[in-house]
């Protein structure tokens, strides 16, 4: 999270910055909550548009959810940004920062558009010769 900023101006072939919650949380040795990862979160995606990239991620973890009622409070949240990512004001600012506003998503569409990328992208990152760095 420190080295948001030169991570981002790091390469001109970087899209985006993704935030990890969990890996973060368990890096630092913090609770995967909002309250804890939000000005992190909000690190990375400052770092993000200040590069012209996409940001993906989310102040919160879903992968241990015991505390129903705080996942209720995350959900609340999440349907929130939906209904506002909804709007035609805030939905052209996101995509003018590249931010393109999903607000219909399901396991199933999410695990869909993977698999279209996957099939579009991964033939051209191949062929290109395109490693991880």
């Amino acid at each position: 999270m420190l080295e948001a900023v030169r991570i981002a101006a790091a390469s001109p072939r970087l899209c985006a910055l993704g935030f990890g919650a969990e890996d973060y949380a368990a890096a630092i040795g913090l609770a995967p909550a909002p309250s804890s990862l939000g000005v992190s979160a909000q690190m990375v995606g400052v770092a993000a548009h200040a590069h012209g990239q996409a940001f993906w991620g989310l102040a919160g973890s879903v992968a241990e959810t015991v505390d129903m009622e705080a996942f209720g409070a995350l959900e609340r949240l999440a349907a929130a940004a939906r209904a506002a990512m909804s709007t035609p004001e805030i939905g052209r600012a996101l995509e003018a920062i590249a931010f393109v506003p999903v607000t219909d998503s399901t396991p199933e569409s999410a695990t869909r558009f993977i698999a279209e990328e996957a099939a579009l992208w991964g033939p051209v990152i191949r062929a290109a010769n395109i490693e991880i760095e």
